[in-house]
């Protein structure tokens, strides 16, 4: 199933307001998590990434996505020109 655009990305928090996941999210609803913490110990310990990592990561990966399924629609495009000359 293709990502449906626009893509987003939010900060999911926790009681104490503090920033635990990073959610990336396609028009579709589908998501990609990506788990952290704010304290250092704790981030540690279950080896997950920094909330301000984890955010530049999710906008990282949402625009490559982003990016990628702009190239496949002009290829896609391309190959639908290309047959109509032939």
């Amino acid at each position: 199933m293709p990502i449906a655009l626009p893509l987003t990305v939010k900060r999911f928090r926790n009681g104490q307001g503090e920033v635990v996941c990073v959610i990336i999210r396609d028009a579709s609803g589908r998501a990609i998590h990506i788990n952290c913490d704010p304290s250092d110990f704790r981030r540690t310990a279950s080896r997950v990434w920094s909330p301000e990592d984890a955010e530049a990561l999710g906008k990282w990966i949402a625009r490559r996505l982003s990016e990628e399924i702009v190239i496949q629609v002009r290829v896609d495009e391309n190959r639908r020109d290309a047959m109509w000359c032939r």
